[in-house]
């Protein structure tokens, strides 16, 4: 039997006619996942593969022998669902609600710009299909998206797996054209997520005192109530706004951005108001800081606009180039996913009827993002005074959850 304990990484420094000539094994990804296992290759020679602990070896891969011999890993096709979106009536967001929703279930997913492959699952194929996605059984080789934080990932400067592994310290989002590339929904996802550290997940945006009143009290009036919200608010206000300032980052319009940064701050209509828009931007810009796609020229004029969260999330979504329709898409899914999990401890209600509520407003928010994107700059307004009072009377509410 061989033995291999070292791995080169998608041959990185072989010639290809060498990675061609060397001896093949067929893999499956429940096989590849695995650090330490059994296998025989095309000839027939039986190999003992041991590498790191939590090395995830990939198709393409170079497994080292140890007397030097090469083998070479090929992703054997196994049996795998593919979801694509309905070419009638389907949009590229349908598959960033796909991705959004089996992240949430710590699903294996493999990201293409087209489709997304999983493994089967059919309770995960009936949610997918009611999501009006297309779902099919193929052969197919299974290639999932390593984590962010992986570090036995194929990232610069790690070709070469052996038992010390460098780990990457950044994630990099890097520019890609308007296509809805891998890289961009990645992106999209990333922002979109309730776990980005902004502490979004904090505030509950007049909702509380909405229930406290009684104006909220059960799974009805809330999806109602947030509707409202997503259109009287955010796709007149926040959204428009926003439309306008991705595309000025992109231009580099100073005098704009500064403009919008201005109107941010007036019209903010309560203290409780201004405090989350303002600390939501100061967290958000941190984050920023931390990524290597974004300019010092850029990070250093938003934080003396001073940095609120509309103009900085813009700064953000600008940085791939995505579609604009589909980056207000995806800031409104994830501030729905916020005021769904808002409504779900506060009226209280279940989980599915959490998702219910979350089903509607993924269906409201195209038409949002089309009235946002028709606004004129001009036209932008923040006029929504029952909920700028309940904002205001939340801040001496006795009983409450979220922040003030």
């Amino acid at each position: 039997m061989l033995l291999c304990s070292k791995i080169m990484a998608n041959g990185h420094g072989l010639s290809r006619a060498l990675i061609r000539n060397a001896r093949g094994v067929l893999l499956d990804w429940d096989t590849r996942q695995k650090s330490r296992f059994d296998a025989v290759t095309d000839d027939g020679c039986a190999i003992g593969v041991f590498l790191s602990r939590g090395t995830t070896v990939r198709g393409g891969d170079v497994l080292i022998a140890e007397d030097g011999r090469l083998i070479r890993v090929d992703a054997a096709p196994q049996q795998v669902l593919k979801i694509t979106t309905c070419q009638t009536h389907g949009t590229p967001f349908d598959l960033i609600r796909a991705a959004y929703h089996l992240g949430n279930r710590h699903v294996p997913i493999e990201l293409t710009p087209t489709y997304l492959h999983i493994e089967p699952d059919h309770v995960l194929a009936d949610m997918l299909r009611a999501m009006h996605l297309i779902v099919t059984a193929v052969q197919a080789p299974f290639e999932p998206e390593s984590g962010a934080y992986s570090e036995h990932g194929h990232g610069h400067g790690q070709h070469m797996r052996t038992a010390t592994v460098t780990t990457p310290t950044h994630m990099v989002i890097t520019p890609m054209a308007t296509d809805m590339g891998t890289t961009n929904l990645l992106a999209l996802l990333w922002l979109a997520s309730p776990a980005l550290p902004v502490g979004g997940f904090s505030y509950s945006e007049g909702l509380e005192a909405a229930i406290e009143h009684g104006f909220v009290h059960d799974e009805h009036s809330a999806g109602d109530w947030l509707i409202d919200q997503l259109h009287l608010s955010q796709a007149r206000g926040d959204m428009a706004l926003m439309a306008h300032a991705i595309p000025a980052w992109q231009n580099h319009d100073t005098a704009k951005l500064q403009a919008l940064a201005e109107w941010v701050m007036m019209t903010r209509e309560s203290a409780e108001m201004r405090l989350q828009t303002e600390q939501m931007g100061r967290s958000l810009l941190d984050w920023l800081r931390n990524q290597q796609n974004t300019s010092r020229e850029a990070l250093a004029f938003c934080a003396q606009l001073p940095p609120s969260y509309p103009l900085v999330m813009s700064l953000a979504l600008s940085l791939s180039r995505p579609a604009l329709a589909d980056a207000l898409q995806a800031y409104a899914f994830g501030w729905s996913e916020n005021m769904t999990q808002a409504a779900i401890k506060t009226v209280p209600i279940g989980q599915n009827a959490g998702q219910r509520i979350l089903a509607r407003l993924a269906t409201a928010i195209p038409d949002a993002v089309a009235e946002a994107m028709a606004l004129p700059e001009q036209a932008i307004q923040a006029f929504t005074p029952r909920l700028a009072i309940l904002s205001a009377r939340h801040e001496t509410q006795y009983s409450r959850l979220f922040r003030s």
